[in-house]
């Protein structure tokens, strides 16, 4: 047997990128002629990923290409390939992958956030949806607040990435990639982005499910920034793009159910 060497190919698309470079593992194992491949997922939320496989003298026990979603945490059998007999064989394959249920994930418009910071306080919106300044195109919000404000979760969920390694930030889309931020992965597949943390400024790891309302860091000046605040947003994740999504809150002045708009202070 001849296996040729495995390209693999990566595509991600986020608006604050979730690599599966060290999440995604494909292994074989061999049962007689047979060589099985397995996937598997070390991260803690779901990956979709698109598989192909090129094959010669050989062949697979299902329909090629396949598309699947792999479980957070686990391990999945792929594929088997059976040789011709007697014949010189060889396979190869390459996979894209996006990061949760590409297809599948809905936001649920019905569900009503909490306000993310601690009860009793209320700050102003700066930048609300498609603002002129950094959110064109995005349903995202600026709160201003102090720094070192804390930030709670405004939606129970799992810790799916945090960066908080960064002390930079600045009024030009330069600083981009140095915002720290916690990435929280909710039930219906969305992803809830917390922004521009203080350097260190976690108070989560990868990995913790939290509750609505816990305390998950501390809102900063870091990234593409011009003052503290915390930016907001729930997107859902695919392969070419990601949408980001309104999200009604509960306050405790006026409606109970509450699009948040810009220039507007809200408390809760």
């Amino acid at each position: 047997m001849m296996k040729l060497s495995i390209a693999v190919f990566i595509a991600i698309a986020s608006a604050t990128a979730l690599s599966a470079q060290d999440h995604i593992h494909i292994t074989e194992e061999k049962i007689g002629s047979t060589t099985i491949l397995f996937i598997e997922n070390s991260w803690f939320c779901p990956y979709t990923v698109d598989f192909e496989l090129e094959m010669n003298n050989a062949s697979a026990d299902r329909p090629l290409p396949i598309r699947m979603v792999v479980p957070a945490r686990a391990r999945i059998r792929l594929v088997s390939i059976e040789p011709k007999l007697n014949a010189r064989w060889s396979y190869r394959y390459n996979y894209n992958y996006a990061f949760g249920d590409a297809d599948n994930a809905r936001h649920d418009d019905d569900y009503v956030y909490q306000l993310p910071y601690e009860k009793g306080k209320s700050f102003f919106i700066g930048q609300g949806y498609n603002g002129a300044y950094s959110h064109k195109g995005e349903k995202a919000i600026d709160f201003v607040m102090p720094e070192g404000t804390p930030i709670c979760a405004a939606r129970e969920g799992v810790v799916i990435k945090v960066k908080q390694d960064s002390n930079r930030g600045c009024a030009s889309a330069s600083c981009k990639e140095h915002g720290n931020f916690v990435l929280i992965y909710h039930p219906d597949g969305s992803i809830a982005n917390y922004a521009h943390l203080r350097h260190r400024g976690s108070a989560v790891k990868e990995g913790d499910k939290v509750k609505k309302g816990q305390v998950i860091g501390y809102s900063g000046n870091t990234g593409w920034s011009s003052a503290p605040h915390l930016h907001f947003d729930v997107y859902v994740p695919g392969y070419k793009n990601t949408r980001t999504g309104a999200t009604t809150f509960f306050q405790t002045s006026g409606s109970d159910k509450t699009l948040l708009e810009e220039k507007k202070r809200y408390e809760w």
